[in-house]
C-alpha cells in the first residue's frame, strides 16, 4: 500500500478523539465532480484536494478531515484520522465504523488504481485492529447519494472486497505515478534540477511536491522533451547527455516501509512495526536480526533491541541515534 501520512500532505500529528471502529469499512466519495481522474492530471492535486476538504472540515467546526483515510486515482492511500480515532463522516456510526473515501465524486468511475488503493487501506486497517469484513455506503446510515453510482455498485459485485496489500511500500509519501521514480529517485530528480540552474532552488528533501513538479517540467522544457513532469528514460537519456554523467546508484536494498515508519518493540504507535501484530513485516525483521545477531523470529522484541542497539554503537552511531530502533538510516547503513 502507498501511503501518504498526515505529517506528508501537512495535517495535523492527530485528528478527533479515541475510538475503537470494529463493524467493517464505510466508502464515501465527494458529492460533486471533482476531477482528479481525468488524463494527465497531476498527482499533486490529490495533496491540494485532501488539504482543502481539511479546511472545509475545520470550517463545518470538526477537528479536521472527518475520514480515517482517502484513496485517490494515482493509488495513493493518503492517512486522514487514521487508526483508532472518532470518525465525522456517517453519523449513527463514526465511533463503531471506519471511514474510506473514495477521491472521486458525482458519476465519475473510480480507477483500477484507485479501486486497488481502497482494497490495500481496508486490509491495512484489518491487519492492525480487529476490524470485520463488512463493506457498506454512506446511503446505509443516512439519506444521500454518497458513494456514488460507480462505487456502490463495486460494494454491490463485490469488488472491493477483494484482497489488498496492507504494507506500507516503500517511499510512499513521495507524490508520484507509480512509475515517475523508478528511473531516478525523487532526491536525485531535485539534485539535477537544481544543477541545471532553477531557481529558486529545490530542497532536497526525496518529497515530489508541487513545487518539484515545476522543477522537473522546466528541466524537460530546457532540455527539449516532452514536458509531462513525469522522469522517464527520454527525459534519463536527455539530462544525461547534458551534464556527460552516469545514472545514480540506486541502494542496494531500500528501506521496506513507508516514510515515517520504523521497526521496533511493540507499542501504541501505528508508525512502529514490531511483527507482533503485523506479519506481513517479519521477513524484514528476520533480515535486521540476522545482520545483528539476534534470534530469526521475525518479532522486534526487547532482545533484537538490545542486538540492534550494540550493532549501532559499533557502527559508529552516536546520541539519540543509538536507540535500538531500526529506521531508514539504520537500515541503510545495515544493508547500503
Amino acid at each position: 500500500m502507498k501511503l501518504v501520512t498526515r505529517r506528508m500532505w501537512g495535517g495535523p500529528a492527530s485528528i478527533g478523539g479515541y475510538a475503537n471502529p470494529t463493524r467493517g469499512c464505510v466508502a464515501h466519495y465527494n458529492g460533486g465532480a471533482i476531477g482528479l481522474i481525468k488524463p494527465g492530471k497531476p498527482h499533486a492535486a490529490c495533496y491540494d484536494y485532501v488539504r482543502r476538504v481539511h479546511r472545509q472540515h475545520l470550517n463545518q467546526g470538526w477537528a479536521g478531515i472527518g475520514y480515517a483515510f482517502l484513496a485517490c486515482p494515482h493509488g495513493y492511500v493518503f492517512e486522514g484520522r487514521g487508526l483508532s480515532h472518532q470518525q465525522a463522516a456517517q453519523p449513527g456510526g463514526n465511533s463503531t465504523w471506519y471511514s474510506i473515501q473514495m477521491m472521486v465524486g458525482g458519476g465519475e468511475q473510480p480507477t483500477d488504481l484507485q479501486i486497488q488503493a481502497w482494497r490495500d487501506c481496508r486490509t491495512y486497517i484489518r491487519q492492525r485492529r480487529a476490524v470485520a469484513a463488512a463493506i457498506r455506503g454512506h446511503y446505509q446510515f443516512v439519506s444521500t447519494s454518497c458513494p456514488g453510482t460507480p462505487t456502490k455498485r463495486l460494494i454491490a459485485n463485490g469488488t472491493l472486497a477483494g484482497s489488498g496489500s496492507g504494507t506500507p511500500a516503500p517511499g510512499g509519501g513521495s507524490v508520484t505515478v507509480p512509475h515517475m521514480t523508478t528511473v531516478r529517485p525523487v532526491d536525485e530528480q531535485q539534485k539535477a534540477v537544481n544543477r541545471l540552474g532553477y531557481e529558486p532552488e529545490l530542497d532536497v528533501d526525496d518529497v515530489f511536491g508541487p513545487l518539484t513538479l515545476k522543477g522537473v517540467e522546466w528541466l524537460q522544457e530546457e532540455l527539449g522533451v516532452t514536458v509531462d513532469g513525469l522522469w522517464g528514460k527520454v527525459t534519463e537519456a536527455a539530462y544525461l547527455k547534458r551534464i556527460g554523467g552516469s545514472a545514480p546508484k540506486p541502494p542496494a536494498k531500500p528501506f521496506p516501509l513507508a516514510r515515517g515508519h520504523w521497526f521496533g518493540p511493540p507499542s501504541s504507535d501505528d508508525r512502529n512495526h514490531s511483527g507482533y501484530y503485523w506479519p506481513a513485516d517479519r521477513p524484514h525483521i528476520k533480515e535486521i536480526q540476522g545482520k545483528v545477531g539476534a534470534k530469526k523470529d521475525g518479532r522486534y522484541g526487547p532482545k533484537t533491541k538490545a542486538a540492534v542497539t550494540a550493532w549501532q554503537r559499533k557502527a559508529g552511531f552516536t546520541g539519540r541515534a543509538v536507540d535500538g530502533l531500526t529506521g531508514p538510516n539504520t537500515w541503510g547503513r545495515m544493508f547500503g
